[in-house]
């Protein structure tokens, strides 16, 4: 049976977005957008106007951009998907509330002229997730893409600004084969994650990497096989990936990330799902951003089910199925 879960609105916000974090560190950020939709009265050319009022959550990168540059009054352009979040009261009543997921955001509009300056020099870090669209001084249009190209519209014609040739897509990632990652020039790395076989420890490759990094031992095998990946691994993964995330957060140019397997590049395809989907929020922003850097990997499925148990659902339902729609997005997108 086919299901589908999308859900786009446009609408002006409510209230001044507040961001909030959770126990991990995880910002988290409510809205409400207001939807207005005219239609016909019962006399002929009676107009009235109908409102609904629905609530958005965004997470991560998402919601501190919200919490900066949105404010009530605002008109945003919200894709996501469904959530039915359900809890009982303290007197046992049982209350229930559906609500939009936010998984990229667009800004539309005329924001004042201090945000517009602010948007042109915006990090890239959250231009794989949103788009922001507002006039620049001059009467100019700006548009910042996912491709992170920045493109004036001046009385029709398209010019890319000069910094444009120099424009990456963060956070840096770079997923390399064993003989790559021991030849390649790593000086422009800030962390790294390496992964050899279970019998290679406590060997360490390239011990002239300065950053910081992860060294793990597990082969490339499923769930019950010797050298199979363990849940320990992947809480040092996690660890990893905070120290990965506090950085990511605030500089996204210094946390530019390379990882390496022994053989293949399956168990490193899989293992960079977890620290991206820390900072995108989403398991499907997390996939999406992994198909870009590197089309044509195949994450080991067991760390990809480790993951999971580790992360839980808040980040999405299935981790399978946000790959499969991943690698989907990320060739539309090439």
């Amino acid at each position: 049976m086919a299901n589908l879960n999308r859900v786009f609105i446009i609408g002006n916000v409510t209230r001044d977005p507040e961001i909030r974090y959770t126990p991990r560190g995880t910002p988290v950020c409510d809205i409400g957008l207001a939807i207005n939709r005219i239609v016909p009265g019962s006399d002929e050319g009676e107009r009235t106007q109908e409102t609904v009022f629905v609530d958005v959550v965004l997470w991560a990168r998402l919601a501190e951009i919200a919490g900066q540059y949105l404010q009530k009054g605002n008109s945003a352009f919200i894709e996501g998907r469904l959530q039915l979040d359900t809890w009982t009261e303290s007197s046992g009543q049982k209350r229930s509330r559906l609500r939009e997921v936010a998984e990229s955001l667009q800004m539309l509009g005329r924001p004042e002229s201090g945000a517009t300056r602010r948007s042109v020099g915006l990090s890239s870090s959250w231009a794989s997730t949103i788009g922001l669209r507002g006039r620049a001084p001059g009467g100019s249009f700006l548009i910042a893409t996912e491709r992170r190209f920045l493109l004036n519209l001046r009385d029709g014609a398209v010019v890319l600004a000069n910094w444009t040739n120099r424009a990456k897509m963060y956070p840096v990632l770079k997923i390399y084969n064993q003989p790559t990652f021991e030849n390649a020039d790593l000086s422009e790395f800030d962390f790294a994650i390496s992964i050899q076989a279970k019998d290679s420890s406590p060997a360490v490759l390239r011990p002239d990497f300065r950053g910081q990094r992860l060294n793990l031992y597990f082969d490339d095998v499923l769930e019950g096989q010797p050298g199979a990946a363990t849940p320990a691994d992947i809480d040092a993964l996690f660890d990893f990936a905070q120290a990965w995330l506090s950085v990511a957060r605030s500089e996204p140019a210094s946390a530019s990330l390379v990882t390496h397997c022994a053989a293949g590049v399956s168990r490193s395809a899989a293992s960079v799902l977890l620290p991206l989907t820390l900072y995108f929020g989403n398991y499907l922003a997390a996939a999406v951003h992994l198909f870009r850097n590197a089309p044509y990997v195949l994450p080991n499925a067991w760390i990809c089910r480790l993951i999971f148990q580790k992360l839980g659902s808040a980040y999405g339902t299935d981790i399978f199925e946000a790959l499969g729609k991943g690698k989907e997005e990320a060739s539309r997108a090439q």
